[in-house]
């Protein structure tokens, strides 16, 4: 059972594009189905050592009284497998209809340069290009970050070089901060 719920987990987890996917997936899905592959593991493990004369008796009776047994002792079991691979599409759906449900957040270039000063405002001995970014983004209950759209994410790498520029003492010629902001684009 371990081996299957694995790969049902890696099955829904490819179904998974970017990270912001990744973290509503995490967010929505069972920690009790999180755990099911491992704890079936070490029950799998240690059955068959600790328990082995029981399981053989239970495995290997056929009177009522066995099956009966056999059906208390393997029926959670199996709702706890039925629940977990639940647990791992319900996440997954999650994760898709979260992404469908909203668009790339754009932002006028007016609005970037307040943002950008006023990041720099708050922070000014310690600003981040990544942490700028994520604060034009926004983040839904689920935990899916809303992507800004590629504009928008080349206007605040430019007002960002700017600003930590003019903090630094630095002067960038245009050439400079147009190579910086395309060269950062693709990481």
């Amino acid at each position: 059972m371990a081996v299957v719920a694995t790969i049902f987990q890696m099955l829904a987890i490819n179904e998974i594009q970017d990270d912001n996917h990744a973290q509503v997936y995490v967010n929505v899905v069972s920690k009790a189905a999180l755990k099911f592959p491992f704890r079936s593991m070490i029950i799998g493990l240690i059955a068959p050592f600790g328990f082995s004369v029981g399981l053989r008796h239970l495995l290997t009776a056929q009177t009522p009284l066995a099956i009966i047994g056999l059906t208390l002792t393997l029926g959670p079991v199996g709702i706890y497998f039925v629940f977990a691979i639940y647990s791992y599409m319900k996440a997954v759906f999650c994760a898709v209809e979260e992404k469908d449900k909203f668009e790339s957040i754009s932002i006028p270039e007016s609005d970037v340069i307040a943002l950008a000063e006023e990041y720099f405002e708050l922070k000014p001995d310690s600003f981040d290009m990544a942490e700028f970014l994520g604060r034009l983004s926004d983040v839904t209950e689920r935990g899916y970050s809303v992507p800004i759209t590629y504009c928008t994410r080349m206007l605040a790498r430019k007002h960002f070089y700017l600003n930590a520029g003019k903090r630094l003492g630095l002067e960038l010629p245009p050439e400079m901060l147009a190579k910086l902001c395309f060269q950062r684009a693709r990481e």
